[in-house]
């Protein structure tokens, strides 16, 4: 390092990061006998005790498993870093069911956001859970995410980093600890704590002249002008409304009334009408605007309307899509694009799937009489049958795929694998199928040993 530039140091405030708090809960690594049903055991009491009070409400996360205790699930806390206190804490507790209606603690963890350098905690940590206990919250916690002990495996991950993978299996096996990992959002620098300068703050003292001075308020007045100290945080307020997602259910169930095909928007709703149209396909719909799209859907359809384009069709791949319907719409004016075109979006459409697979995890969530459809909108089965036909698009298209298979996420991952799956099975009954196989075998032989002569010049 030069001497210059020895005290250079990029960091980020946390006051100006006005995002809201969001993490991961990845797994639980634990050696549990299932308890039997037969055992009923008492329900704790769900209390809160010490200095600190919760800033949230708290969350549940159900899920049922059938061998690894895995979750991968976000979790958006509403409150933002930026209002954060430097005590922040964040517990975690894994639940078990004792019997009808009751519930035991399997363990907790108290895990602080900001270390010991007010720096905020990023990426993946393994939390330590406290057999058969709640996570309590105090300043004093008695269930640490951490303990004061050598960590072994700490250790063997750095020295013995070719056998990781067995050590740790192994001494998972031998261990009775309880482990969860958890992952948070990795920023490009160190996120340092740090609250609102006080020159931002109004101040009260300054004076102001006599014959400029305003009237004097009454205190019933000023206070019920200032909104700011009643403001009230509704954690479901982004959330959907069961009420009136089951009215708009059963509203839209009519699709044959008589009535509806001869609605006319008058002028000032047709000026709305129009202003819809012309949004982004990115941009949300409000409720209201979703319903008033309905009411008059004979009336839009009745428009001869243009082509979309494909750069329009593609914005309708994502996550902000979810009913398959629309998307099938995308895939078919995607199929008007030709193979030059369709290669410059390749590497959007392959992320697109991601979407797809989003998609396809709500449907098993919503309701059978929701208006929405959870269809597979063929995307996949269409960028296959482009990708066999031309030599260059398949061969793009299969190490975007590879690339996605190497990726962590494990359900994503095996996805993209059956996509691939998919793909080599189509390439033989295509001209020269068997040969372009081939040629992809061979290159994935000369990218493994270019890998494995690239790790052992590093060592």
């Amino acid at each position: 390092m030069d001497k210059d530039n020895r005290d250079d140091f990029t960091s980020a405030k946390l006051r100006d990061l006005k995002l809201p708090v969001t993490f991961r809960i990845s797994q639980l690594e634990a050696q549990r006998t299932p308890r039997p049903f037969s055992e009923l055991l008492e329900k704790p009491e769900l209390r809160f005790h010490g200095v600190q009070q919760p800033y949230v409400m708290s969350f549940k996360v159900a899920q049922s498993f059938k061998k690894d205790y895995i979750w991968n699930e976000w979790i958006t806390l509403p409150i933002r870093y930026c209002d954060l206190p430097l005590s922040s804490q964040i517990t975690f507790t894994v639940w078990d069911i004792a019997g009808p209606r009751a519930a035991i603690p399997v363990g907790g963890s108290t895990f602080r956001l900001f270390g010991k350098k007010w720096t905020l905690r990023r990426g993946k940590h393994r939390l330590l859970l406290w057999a058969d206990k709640e996570a309590d919250g105090l300043t004093e916690t008695t269930t640490p995410s951490k303990v004061g002990t050598r960590d072994e495996m700490g250790r063997l991950e750095k020295l013995v980093k070719k056998k990781m993978a067995e050590v740790h299996a192994s001494e998972t096996e031998k261990s009775q600890s309880l482990y969860l990992y958890i992952d948070l959002p990795r920023f490009d620098f160190p996120v340092i704590f740090s609250e609102p300068d006080a020159s931002s703050i109004p101040s009260t003292s300054t004076s102001v002249p006599a014959a400029t001075q305003p009237p004097v308020p009454s205190a019933s007045s000023a206070v019920a002008t200032d909104t700011h100290i009643w403001a009230v945080v509704d954690p479901d307020i982004a959330k959907e409304n069961p009420v009136e997602d089951k009215h708009r259910r059963l509203v839209r169930s009519h699709r044959s009334s008589p009535y509806d095909r001869e609605l006319k928007p008058n002028a000032k709703i047709r000026d709305e009408l129009s202003e819809l149209v012309n949004y982004a396909p990115s941009q949300p719909l409000t409720s209201e605007e979703k319903d008033l799209i309905w009411k008059f859907r004979f009336y839009l359809t009745g428009i001869d309307w243009t082509e979309t384009d494909i750069d329009d069709a593609l914005e309708l791949l994502g996550l902000g899509t979810v009913d398959s319907r629309v998307r099938a719409f995308a895939v078919k004016q995607l199929s008007r694009a030709d193979d030059d075109e369709l290669l410059l979006y390749l590497l959007q459409l392959i992320q697109a799937l991601k979407s797809e697979s989003a998609a396809s995890d709500q449907r098993s969530a919503r309701s059978t009489s929701s208006a929405i459809s959870y269809d597979d909108s063929g995307l996949a089965d269409f960028l296959i049958a482009r990708a066999v036909r031309n030599l260059i698009l398949g061969n793009r298209f299969y190490w975007y795929l590879m690339v996605e298979v190497a990726l962590e996420d494990r359900v994503m991952a095996k996805m993209y694998g059956c996509v691939v799956y998919k793909f080599m099975g189509k390439i033989p009954e295509a001209e020269n199928g068997v040969e372009r196989r081939d040629v992809m075998r061979r290159q994935g032989e000369l990218i493994e040993t270019l890998s494995k002569r690239a790790k052992e010049l590093r060592t």
